[in-house]
């Protein structure tokens, strides 16, 4: 059962959250390189949510993960459409 608060986190740990929905929200802003920004994350965000499990998960990781994949799937959907062409 997760029991402490995600704020309470140590060291890098509490910081995945927060950088994995930075990362998703500047891969909608700016879509260059949206692959790889929405990749690393997706990556940030899992990274939150599978460590530490005494503590609560991170709403800022719980939001920013389905953002980075959807961004993810819509680049990946329009690279390989146009590629098809």
């Amino acid at each position: 059962m997760r029991y402490l608060p995600a704020g309470d986190r140590p060291g890098l740990s509490a910081w995945w959250g927060p950088i994995c929905l930075g990362l998703a929200l500047l891969s909608w802003l700016f879509p260059v390189g949206g692959v790889a920004v929405a990749a690393a994350a997706v990556t940030c965000g899992v990274l939150s949510m599978a460590t530490d499990r005494d503590y609560r998960l991170d709403w800022t990781a719980l939001l920013g993960t389905p953002i980075g994949t959807a961004q993810l799937a819509l680049s990946l959907l329009l690279a390989l459409d146009a590629t098809s062409r």
